[in-house]
């Protein structure tokens, strides 16, 4: 057949294509084709960027590891307190802040925390406001570098003959050329580490305080703002700063080298009016041009003035009277050499007053000065470093600002005031911008954490910035802004209005994004528990694990722990600590103590812990008083009468709890009378205030938890800072016992309160002090210059003060053990791959 006689049809059918069902079978299979290849470039291309976060967290923090340790094994001092004041040995201070690791976790949850079942984003913020910083000596060859003004070099040129006279001309004829910032160097080296977040600015550059304009009593708060957008209370951005302070007591010179100096080129020349306050002593000299040569002035003296330090010659009030403006809460006193540091990476400090008359031969109702820091500025020495009051970033309380006329506390870090998370959470239910958050359900949840100390002054130097709760001195979270370095540098803090540019903004910041800076001590001491399991004993029930007794089987506390057991281990940093203070870790979310009772027991001792971790306001352990869902008092510290073994477990000097048949002090008259069991060294080292009512168990708390290597020159200074009456001063002898607050004792002015009552939701806070003694700083004359002055005290264990006493109370460390050894555990977040790496450092002594 031939193809003309084919069916038409047949050859339609033929040439047929795809019909529309296997197009769209195709084109499905073509779009599930390059789904699965886009997916797949997806995890590729997420894998490629976790692995590159990874590469890039591990560098940063490999780096700031190494660095931190090097410096750490090259540390200058003997870590066994006190340090000798002759030796030159610097020195290592660590602060812990109330925040720990388990501070987020346990302030977003409802307790008890371990059942909680809810996943919450801030619990990525671990511990973040520790302070570190020790004396270190550089590698050979490789000296520390940092910046000054050109015109303090070329002030010890001048005074050597070594200044040219072109650049004589040049000073004259080149306005703020003083002012440029030159490298310099040094072997030796103050070291400080510590993490801030982003502090909010004006428009100028300058912080952003609460309040900017003073109150009605004339008084600031001037707290600073850090940046919240999501308003979670808790900083958006965290950054690891470190600041390196270079050791030159060479630059050092007196007013009277000065003057002899200047008359060589001018021999009419006398003393600069700038020095006509100041006293002969050792201070920071500045070159500066007189029209036609060149003369040294002191960098600042007593009137608070400086000499145009920083760039396009800005006036600030820097470094500011010591104790000016009474009633602000950040001048001078606080954070005016911080200002000054802003423009040299030089270790100074204040000039202390041992030329005015002391307080024994001062007029009544005149506010002495000998012994008190002054604006006259000198550059540190590593014997001089040995003391506190003169390191980065530590300042003393004028005792005028607080409820007496003379005086200074000790030597305490400038720190920000109490953090908001947690004193949102103090209180029944917590005050949190979320209404949806678990903690605000009202009812009988305990507050989650013990509040803060507060001050509370009887008659407050303001209005509203002094009524807060908190009050302006309870320093204890935060560095303070004003010591990080900056682009612009204010004296708002003084009561100024002016501003500087020094364009040295984020030069200290060694790592970004961190969301934890956690140091820790090493404690001999310190218990590390097993919990028995919900089964209630040793290993497992009917699993003799071969130690039966006559064919049957009996746990014993040799199985704890077994391998396969419902035991868990428990230390002293788990959020279930406060359980072993109950001894029970039988809990639900209904009853907080069940029986029976599921206790825990010590199997071994030795840990990196938080200094004061019994005490830490933000710490797992919550205070050493337990309650429970219904706030009914559950475990407490007893009378010596009654030793409990489950706080005589925490005994330690770093723990915060002294606790054994001596307490460290009494409060209260018996039958009525109550003990504290902190530590006598806390007490001793003028870190710590402390008071309470009589006859109450509400303790007044404000204090710093260190670990410093201190000073045995304060028994030798001839200044006092073994705590006086301030009535006693002038020759009036009170007819009462007064506790000793920061700043001596005024009848009828309440001390330091802790509400920690805001956690059994009694509401009440007592003010009534108790006798105890606690180290201020006076202008009296020490004991050395002043014998017979301490006749009849009892200085005993108790430290209940007494006029006139022949044992003046001891100085000593804070803890007076040798540090065997701190960790320190650094982690960054990179936020776009949602990644966090840890790095940690463990140095041992």
């Amino acid at each position: 057949m031939n193809d003309s006689n084919q069916d038409p049809r047949r050859l339609r059918r033929s040439a047929r294509g795809f019909t529309i069902l296997e197009v769209l079978i195709a084109l499905t299979a073509s779009l599930l084709l390059m789904l699965g290849l886009a997916r797949a470039y997806k995890l590729l291309s997420n894998k490629i960027t976790y692995q590159q976060s990874e590469l890039d967290l591990s560098s940063r923090l490999r780096d700031v590891a190494l660095r931190l340790r090097d410096e750490l094994g090259r540390a200058t001092c003997d870590m066994t307190p006190p340090a000798k004041s002759g030796a030159a040995e610097g020195y290592l201070v660590y602060h812990e802040g109330p925040f720990t690791d388990s501070t987020t976790i346990l302030g977003s949850v409802p307790n008890p925390t371990p059942l909680a079942e809810k996943y919450f984003p801030d619990s990525r913020f671990g511990d973040f406001d520790d302070f570190l910083a020790f004396t270190s000596t550089a590698k050979e060859g490789a000296p520390f570098v940092g910046f000054i003004p050109r015109a303090i070099l070329d002030a010890k040129r001048y005074a050597n003959r070594q200044l040219d006279p072109s650049e004589i001309t040049i000073y004259n004829n080149t306005p703020g050329y003083g002012t440029q910032l030159v490298p310099f160097y040094s072997d030796l080296a103050e070291i400080a580490y510590w993490v801030s977040p982003q502090w909010e600015r004006n428009s100028d550059g300058s912080l952003v305080y609460e309040n900017q304009v003073p109150d009605s009593g004339g008084a600031f708060s001037l707290y600073p703002v850090y940046r919240d957008r999501d308003g979670d209370l808790l900083p958006d951005r965290l950054q690891l700063h470190r600041r390196v302070l270079l050791i030159r007591p060479d630059l050092n010179m007196t007013p009277s080298e000065m003057n002899a100096i200047n008359r060589l080129a001018n021999p009419s020349s006398g003393v600069p009016a700038t020095t006509s306050g100041t006293r002969n002593v050792a201070t920071i000299p500045f070159l500066v041009p007189n029209g036609t040569g060149v003369e040294i002035v002191p960098i600042a003296n007593e009137g608070g003035t400086n000499q145009a330090i920083f760039p396009n010659n800005t006036s600030l009030s820097a470094p500011g009277l010591w104790s000016a403006g009474a009633a602000n809460a950040s001048p001078n006193w606080l954070t005016g050499i911080a200002r000054l540091q802003q423009a040299m990476d030089l270790s100074i400090s204040r000039v202390s007053d041992r030329w005015s008359a002391p307080a024994t031969t001062v007029s009544p109702g005149i506010p002495p000065t000998y012994g008190m820091p002054t604006a006259v500025l000198k550059a540190n020495s590593l014997s001089e470093l040995s003391n506190p009051e003169n390191r980065f970033a530590h300042v003393r309380i004028p005792q005028s600002l607080i409820s007496g006329t003379e005086g200074s506390s000790m030597p305490q870090i400038a720190l920000c005031p109490p953090h908001p998370y947690l004193l949102a959470r103090y209180s029944s239910p917590p005050v949190l911008p979320d209404a949806n958050d678990p903690l605000m359900a009202a009812g009988t949840t305990p507050t989650t954490f013990p509040a803060q100390a507060h001050h509370v002054v009887g008659t407050a130097p303001g209005d509203a910035p002094y009524l807060d709760t908190y009050g302006r001195f309870t320093m204890t979270t935060f560095v303070r802004p004003e010591f990080g370095l900056a682009d612009r540098v204010s004296d708002v803090g003084a009561g100024g209005t002016s501003v500087a540019l020094v364009n040295r903004g984020g030069s200290d910041v060694i790592a970004k994004d961190l969301v934890g800076f956690d140091i820790q001590i090493f404690d001999p001491s310190a218990p590390r528990f097993i919990w028995r399991g919900p089964d209630g004993v040793p290993g497992s029930i009917g699993n003799d694990d071969g130690l039966s007794v006559g064919g049957v089987a009996s746990e014993t506390a040799e199985e704890l722990g077994w391998p396969g057991s419902d035991d868990e281990v428990v230390t002293v940093n788990d959020p279930r600590i406060d359980e072993v203070l109950v001894d029970n870790g039988n809990r639900s979310p209904t009853d907080w103590y069940q029986t029976p009772a599921t206790v825990f027991d010590v199997v071994d001792r030795g840990d990196f812990v938080d200094l004061g971790y019994t005490r830490l306001a933000g710490g797992p352990m919550r205070g050493l008083v337990q309650y429970d869902e219904s706030a009914t008092v559950i475990a407490q510290p007893p009378t010596p009468t009654s030793i409990d073994p489950r706080y005589e477990d925490f005994a330690s000097p770093y723990s915060g709890l002294e606790y054994s048949g001596s307490p460290s002090v009494r409060y209260g008259a018996p039958p009525t009378a109550y003990y504290s069991f902190f530590p006598k060294s806390w007490e001793q080292s003028g870190r710590f205030i402390i008071s309470s009512a009589g006859g109450s168990n509400t303790l007044s708390s404000f204090y710093q938890p260190v670990y410093d290597t201190w000073t045995d020159g304060y028994a030798a200074d001839g200044m006092d800072q073994e705590g006086r009456f301030a009535a006693a001063q002038f020759g009036a002898v009170p007819t009462y016992q007064f506790a000793f607050a920061v700043a001596g004792a005024t009848p009828g002015v309440p001390g330091y309160l802790e509400s920690r009552v805001a956690q059994d939701n009694s509401g009440t806070v007592s003010n009534i002090q108790r006798p105890v003694s606690v180290r201020r700083w006076s202008s009296f004359d020490g004991s050395i210059g002043n014998q017979g002055e301490f006749t009849d005290q009892n200085a005993g264990n108790e430290q209940i003060p007494e006029n006139l006493s022949t044992t003046p109370i001891e100085l000593s460390p804070p803890i007076r053990d040798p540090l065997r050894a701190i960790k320190i555990s650094i982690r960054i977040n990179d936020f776009s791959a949602e990644t966090i790496r840890q790095q940690t450092v463990i140095q041992e002594f």
